[in-house]
């Protein structure tokens, strides 16, 4: 999945006297935000200085950051530390507050006609938000209709992105095959158009196509691709290749990290998947669960223990299941006897059977340690003792005699004879 960056400003100067470093600084942060290195951009937009327009360009461009981490909440919050004209008056600004009021599903046909009113330039450029309302109205048709229509003004690098970018957010690759031809010959040379028409083929299943679309741009998205495809032909090695070129290019990259934790985990680079847990920032919550599950295959016990200690519903009353289960298997390797009975008879609550099973057990040898203690108390023998004791003689009363049993012997075997003879 491709990750949409709408809008991002260029700079305004005029009134506003931008000092040098700051001016530096920020278009550091926009080269960085546009390579998807979100830490570098973090790190030159915390250097900026506390004057008012420098904060506001601020706000915008760690809204565009943590609408790329899909942190939505957060890019609103930083929306609204911009004064309302400006939220309202910029068309960028304005469509990034309807994107993310649209990705969390609140009031964003609200937020998109409030756009509307207060910004003629986006009701004229409003192509892309106005087909994704459409389809969240299931106007399916319609958003088909004005695809075809659009598809005769493809000659615009900008529309043909919009255009492809509504492609795949409103699923509709299959319907504009025929007009793929409509495309510029010329506009194939653009990187980000590439990704965009190799990401199409690859939800149509045309790998052939996506890996020509993708192959030697070398950039973090074409890598994705590629990783996909070689995870759709199950060659998982070749994945995890492409995977860890697209992390390397964009540590903090979501789509990368989603496909090296598991592949890490098929391919028992477990060392390795430690180290993509904890840099999988968007996963915080579930976090330590994966870095001890890690640890668990990996036999660093008392590690991935402590790891999980540190998630809180862990020992909460209403703990995950997951938890309970990797505390339980860490309990017994480490031998904590009170843990494991602890987390074997939540499980157990909770319909698991393993639980049930260790439950079981440790019932039973507690019933049999009691049941020791108070009915046998064992001699304390010494194996000397043993050895220097003569052997008594077995006295037995013979019921019968040998020489019959032998004449017994001789009959049956007299008798298999003569049938084979037979």
């Amino acid at each position: 999945m491709l990750i949409f960056i709408f809008l991002v400003p260029g700079f305004v100067f005029g009134k506003n006297l931008v000092p040098p470093q700051d001016k530096k600084n920020l278009e550091l942060a926009k080269y960085y935000i546009i390579e998807g290195l979100l830490e570098k951009a973090n790190f030159y937009l915390n250097e900026l200085s506390l004057n008012k327009y420098i904060q506001s360009k601020n706000n915008f461009y760690k809204s565009n950051i943590n609408f790329i981490q899909e942190n939505f909440i957060g890019s609103i919050k930083n929306l609204n530390r911009l004064k309302a004209s400006e939220k309202n008056s910029k068309i960028d600004q304005c469509a990034l507050f309807f994107i993310n009021k649209f990705k969390i599903n609140e009031d964003y046909t609200s937020a998109f006609n409030k756009c509307k009113v207060f910004n003629n330039d986006f009701k004229n450029k409003s192509f892309l938000f106005t087909n994704i309302l459409n389809y969240k109205n299931q106007k399916y048709d319609l958003v088909q209709e004005n695809l075809a229509k659009k598809s005769k003004e493809l000659n615009d690098f900008y529309e043909l992105k919009k255009w492809l970018k509504l492609v795949l957010l409103t699923k509709n690759e299959e319907f504009i095959l025929d007009y793929l031809a409509f495309i510029p010959g010329k506009f194939y040379k653009y990187r980000s158009i590439r990704e965009l028409l190799a990401t199409i083929f690859f939800r149509l299943r045309d790998f052939k196509k996506a890996s020509k679309l993708s192959i030697n741009l070398k950039s973090k998205n074409s890598e994705n691709i590629l990783g996909n495809i070689s995870i759709e032909k199950k060659d998982f090695q070749n994945a995890y290749g492409h995977f860890l070129y697209s992390n390397k290019k964009s540590p903090t990259s979501i789509n990368s990290l989603k496909k090296l934790i598991p592949l890490s985990w098929i391919l028992k680079k477990f060392k390795d998947g430690i180290i993509f847990v904890k840099n999988f920032k968007n996963l915080t919550k579930r976090e330590n669960v994966i870095t001890s599950a890690f640890h668990l295959k990996n036999k660093n016990y008392a590690q991935g223990y402590q790891s999980l200690m540190k998630q809180q519903n862990l020992v909460a009353a209403d703990p995950d299941l997951i938890n309970l289960i990797l505390g339980l298997n860490f309990a017994i390797r480490l031998e904590r006897k009170k843990e494991v009975k602890k987390y074997a008879l939540e499980l157990c609550k909770n319909g698991n059977s393993f639980g049930c099973e260790i439950t079981r057990f440790i019932t039973i040898f507690k019933e049999m340690s009691g049941f020791a203690q108070k009915e046998y108390s064992p001699k304390n023998l010494d194996y000397r003792d043993i050895i220097k004791s003569k052997p008594e003689r077995l006295n037995e009363k013979i019921r019968i005699s040998q020489r019959d049993i032998e004449i017994i012997d001789e009959q049956v075997l007299f008798k298999k004879k003569s049938r084979i003879e037979k």
